[in-house]
């Protein structure tokens, strides 16, 4: 089962809901082998905001975050450095890339997690939290999101 790290779901799908409310997300056993670290449901397309947000909810525990790739297809176009409470860290994207993906490189690891569309249900975004993040997946976030 996954190690559950992250600030629970909300019951509704409000729309309304602030990126300030704290970052969702699920990460991986330390044992797990698969394509992906974890999942996260950022709450807006600002990639700059929902990333600091992400960033400071990790709270140091993967390393000090020193650059993040994107997927553009996910994000509303825009910043190249994000600036959070304890430093900054530069962004870059996959050119064309479609994965659903957000790459990590940190002072310790590279953690890579499944990108859940912001207006997904809270039903749904709850499974692909629990799928995107489990141990035993072997999945790639395309694979995952394309599901019913």
């Amino acid at each position: 089962m996954a190690t559950s790290q992250h600030s629970p779901a909300p019951t509704t799908d409000d729309p309304g809901t602030t990126a300030s409310a704290g970052a969702r997300y699920e990460m991986s056993p330390s044992t797990s082998r698969g394509p992906l670290t974890g999942a996260w449901w950022p709450r807006t397309r600002d990639l700059g905001t929902e990333l600091a947000s992400l960033v400071e909810a990790l709270d140091g525990s993967l390393g000090h975050v020193v650059h993040a790739t994107y997927s553009p297809p996910d994000w509303e176009p825009g910043t190249r450095v994000v600036h959070y409470d304890h430093g900054r860290f530069k962004v870059g994207n996959f050119p064309e890339d479609d994965t659903h993906q957000v790459l990590l490189n940190t002072s310790t690891r590279m953690v890579t997690l499944m990108v859940i569309p912001p207006d997904t249900t809270a039903a749904r975004a709850q499974g692909f939290l629990t799928s995107g993040s489990a141990a035993d997946n072997r999945s790639s976030a395309r694979e995952l999101l394309s599901q019913n």
